[in-house]
Order: C-alpha cells, then structure tokens, then sequence
C-alpha cells in the first residue's frame, strides 16, 4: 500500500476533477503490475496495473489500491470493477472509500459479490490531504480554491504605492511555481493584471502551465499583458462588455467569456468546475479575497511570510470581512509551516477543507 501510495502521488496536478490514485497487484509475494492515474479521461490505475498481464498472471492475485474502484458508466473510461472480476483477482485491499456518490462503497459491493476478498485499509489524513482537491470538489461541484498572498510580517500585500516586488525572496517565489503547476488554474482580476502585470506561468521549476482566468467585469486589463502572451487564458466579463473590446482580445486568440456578474462567484466558479477545471489557486489582491472568504468559497490559504514591516499604510492582505468581535472571525486551522531562507510559509485551511479530530 505504501508503493501504491508513492504511485498516486504522480498523479498530483494532473487527474483535473479525477481523484488520485495508485495500484499495486501481487502474486505469490511479489509485485506484477502497478500504475497509476496520471491523466483526466485515461486509463484508472487499476486498468495501467492489469495492462498487458495474462489471466494466468492475475487469477488469485491481489490488487492494492488507495481508492475505491470505480463501478458507474458515467464517464469515457469503462468501470474498473468490471476489469478486476474480469481478471479473476481474488483479494482487493483499499485505502479509502470513494466520496463519489455514484461509488461510494458501491463499487466495494459489486467486488464482494462476485466472490473478491475486500479488505479496508485506511490510509487516514495522508491520503485525504494528497487528495484534497478531489474530495471537496466531488462533494460540492466546485473546484478546490486557495488563496496565495506573499506579505510583510504585519500583514501586508504592498507598500503604500502598489510596489510589491519583491516581497519574498527568490526560494519563496520557486515554490509558488512549484505550487502552480499543481492547479488546474491560477485565477487573478483585472486590477492585479494592471498593477502587477504578472505572468502567472510556471518558469522556475518543471511542470505544466496552468490554465490563467482573469476576472474582468469591464476588459479594462491591458490586452498586451504577460497573462495574455498565449491563448491558455480565459478572461470572464460582463453582460455589457463592448463587442470592440471583445473582438480586440479575441483577435489575440484569447477566449472571452461573457458572465452575469449578479450570479455572483459561486456560480462562476461552478462553471469552472462543469469545464473541468477541479483546483483553482488565486494570486489576487485583498478585496477579491474578502469576496471569496465572505462567501466561504476558500479552502486554503498559503501565506509567504517576509521579515519586513509596511505599517499601516500598505495594503492590507484581506479586506473588509465585516467581523465585528471575535465571534464573528473566520476559523480555521494550520496546517503546515515551512522555512524558505528568510520567509516563512503558512498553509492555512477553513471550513470543510478543516481536519476532523
């Protein structure tokens, strides 16, 4: 389980709104196939780990898996319950049931009824937070959201002027492209798209670039900004955005989406969610942050931490909550702190995305 644990993390940033997964099958105490889920729409683990072995190699094997196999139709790859019968193993241990509700612990029965030995194993907290992403979004339609900030040690996100590089120092900034290419989108607004005029890709590390949305209600945000040097951008605007200002972005080949703005973020971000897009990190300034917290749409916050002051007139990292006495703040809990040179990072989790204890 622990190997098959080691293969599923492959799979971060990769899968989209599909979980990660890792398979491991055995036969007479060694390992003969293993594979992992490392691409939306293609082949689960379970199917990589049986690919190529004859059913004089699977019969009487036994399948270790960190997640439930999948059971439902609903989807362009066939259930993998379906391929393990089919394949005459005869024990399958797994580490966690599928919060799925088309699965969840459906598959485990389809497997118990065609005479397979199922055995739960936990793999606890460890798992739940590799796999974070999928569990919240699976449950509620709605991608995984993280709010990124690199601030003074009072709290700030810029100085009084707007200037905010650099804030963190270089080891910080590799992480945060470390922590992009784990998305499926890194969101901004129009404003930082000004401001910053920042790219948002992934350049000091290897990895796949995320998708870039820009939240612009009013296509104010500079069509020759570094967000808009590709076409691996969405801009969302307004029900009245110009047709001019529309065709300026799409003549750079930059899909623009009209939205209803009084729909609020909720439902933008579950458009984002039915397009496929399961985590979104947000690299955007205080007042957009407020908005996400006020609607409890903010799952986690990372925090690079500097050792400099700004004082009271920078810019503050979130802006008005409307918390009015203690009673009223926002909860939640730490969830890890790191050291990168100077900067200190803090992962900060609300909500549902809190661990049970």
């Amino acid at each position: 389980m622990r190997r098959a644990l080691a293969l599923a993390i492959k799979g971060r940033g990769l899968t989209g709104v599909n979980p990660i997964v890792g398979a491991v099958l055995v036969k007479d105490g060694r390992i003969v196939g293993e594979g992992c889920h490392i691409k939306s729409k293609r082949d689960h683990a379970e199917i990589v780990a049986l690919d190529g072995l004859s059913l004089a190699v699977t019969k009487g094997s036994t399948l270790y898996v960190t997640l439930e196999p999948c059971c439902h139709r609903d989807k362009q790859t066939p259930p993998c319950t379906d391929r393990i019968i089919e394949s005459g193993i005869s024990k399958v241990v797994v580490g966690a049931i599928d919060p799925n509700p088309k699965v969840n612990g459906k598959g485990l029965e389809i497997l118990k009824r065609a005479q397979i030995n199922v055995v739960i194993k936990p793999l606890g907290i460890q798992y739940d937070r590799l796999n974070e992403f999928y569990c919240k979004s699976i449950r509620t339609s709605l991608p995984y959201i993280t709010i990124k900030h690199a601030i003074s040690l009072d709290g700030k996100i810029a100085a009084a002027d707007g200037s905010s590089r650099w804030i963190s120092n270089e080891k910080s900034r590799r992480e945060v492209h470390k922590l992009r290419k784990l998305y499926d989108a890194v969101l901004t607004t129009a404003v930082t798209v000004n401001s910053d005029n920042p790219e948002l890709s992934v350049r000091m590390v290897k990895g796949r670039d995320p998708k870039r949305i820009v939240i612009d209600w009013t296509l104010d945000s500079n069509v020759n900004a570094k967000v808009y040097r590709d076409t691996n951008v969405i801009v969302f605007t307004g029900m009245e955005s110009s047709p001019e200002k529309i065709a300026e972005f799409k003549l750079r080949g930059i899909d623009v989406v009209r939205f209803d703005q009084n729909k609020g973020l909720n439902a933008l971000m579950a458009k984002l969610y039915a397009d496929g897009i399961g985590s979104v990190l947000v690299e955007a300034g205080g007042r957009f942050a407020a908005k996400l917290l006020k609607e409890n749409l903010a799952d986690k916050l990372i925090y690079f931490i500097a050792p400099l002051l700004l004082g009271s007139e920078g810019i503050d990292t979130v802006g008005n909550l409307h918390v009015r006495s203690m009673n009223n703040a926002l909860k939640g809990q730490f969830l890890k702190v790191r050291r990168f040179g100077s900067d200190v990072m803090v992962e900060f989790i609300l909500g549902s995305a809190m661990i049970k204890t």
